[in-house]
């Protein structure tokens, strides 16, 4: 294989530094900045035949290869494109809405482990950066050094009226989608999600499930994502989500403080019956995963574990995904083989493993 490409399994064993414990990270898992660039010479790729994609992609990936190519290396799908998108979505570095013809798609995953491009995805191209809890700075930092190095190059599509045009209208203006993945029990348990919900049109919100754009909310884990689309700046994109994700960090926590005080004996039941889920269990589905951790997470945070810590759980919802048991099964077995019941025995076993590693010594 050549040292530039990857395949899905070695994809699937990458680091993943940006859910390290950081910034309000009981509540804020990590965040993720997007940048969208369309070039101007050529159709949308949703409007793209598959030789204006081939000639797009040629152009992208030589200038990516050119400037970027040392810090990074491809994703190698080797004809498992659904794989692929299932690993890229569980990595949060793709939607769900994945296409399954790869031949003009390209995915590179930065050196940094935080830094992941996709050319003809749902822009010409898309660049993703990721960080702990809610630290921000470094990643407009790098975006805008990539982003810089490469329209100053390339014909980026751009209106002085209405900003970077991309296939989404709500990422116009300054061409950015920023998203966090927060852990909301206190406010799911105590019904005040449904609020969220109705309020997020009004404020320019987008709620998804667990795995992103196209999923529904699962054990109690939440997308919640703000586009540019009116916003003319990224500082000004940037301030107003620290402004929305910190009421949501506080309103969260009283939510839990409500929770401690009006149903403990529930909750501790609660977070006991899903350790012993995940510590001895046999079969494990990924909901009852994400239900299960979520209630572990609160059973850390309110001193429950003598030996847990929330850096011991926070890669697990990753690692334990269905496309990355298959991925890292695939280097020794034939994944393809591998039925629902498997994976879900895959899953139980990586986790039980991963808790008993953090609780013994």
């Amino acid at each position: 294989m050549n040292s530039d490409y990857i395949t899905a399994a070695e994809a699937a064993e990458l680091p993943l530094p940006w859910l390290a414990a950081g910034d309000d990270s009981e509540v804020v898992l990590a965040t993720c900045l997007e940048m969208a660039r369309n070039l101007r010479t050529s159709p949308f790729p949703r409007a793209a035949g598959a030789e204006d994609k081939k000639r797009v992609r040629n152009l992208l990936a030589e200038h990516v290869n050119r400037h970027l190519g040392a810090a990074g290396r491809w994703l190698e799908a080797g004809g498992r494109t659904v794989l692929a998108g299932e690993l890229l979505s569980e990595r949060w570095a793709a939607a769900v809405d994945f296409p399954n013809d790869s031949s003009s798609l390209n995915v590179w995953f930065g050196n940094d482990n935080r830094t992941t491009i996709l050319i003809n995805h749902e822009e010409h191209l898309h660049v993703r950066l990721f960080s702990s809890g809610l630290a921000l700075e470094e990643s407009f930092r790098r975006a805008e050094a990539i982003t810089k190095e490469l329209e100053c190059r390339l014909p980026i599509a751009f209106s002085h009226t209405n900003g970077y045009l991309t296939s989404c209208p709500a990422k116009q203006q300054a061409g950015m989608r920023i998203s966090s993945w927060l852990h909301l029990p206190g406010m799911a348990i105590m019904g005040e999600i449904e609020a969220l919900e109705r309020a997020s049109e009004a404020l320019n919100l987008e709620l998804a499930g667990a795995f992103g754009q196209g999923t529904g909310a699962t054990g109690q884990f939440l997308e919640i994502s703000m586009s540019s689309q009116g916003i003319l700046s990224a500082e000004q994109l940037a301030l107003r989500w620290g402004q929305l994700v910190h009421q949501l960090i506080r309103g969260e926590k009283l939510a839990r403080l409500k929770v401690y005080r009006q149903r403990r004996d529930w909750l501790n039941d609660m977070i006991g019956r899903a350790y012993g889920i995940l510590r001895h269990g046999r079969r494990l589905s990924a909901r009852e995963m994400f239900r299960c951790l979520s209630f572990l997470r609160l059973g850390i945070v309110n001193s429950m574990f003598s030996r847990l810590r929330l850096e011991h759980t926070e890669e697990l919802p990753v690692r334990a995904g269905s496309a990355h048991l298959r991925a890292v099964a695939s280097a020794s077995t034939d994944e393809a083989g591998l039925n629902a019941q498997e994976i879900n025995r895959l899953r139980s076993d990586f986790i039980r493993a991963a808790l008993l590693k953090s609780t013994s010594g």
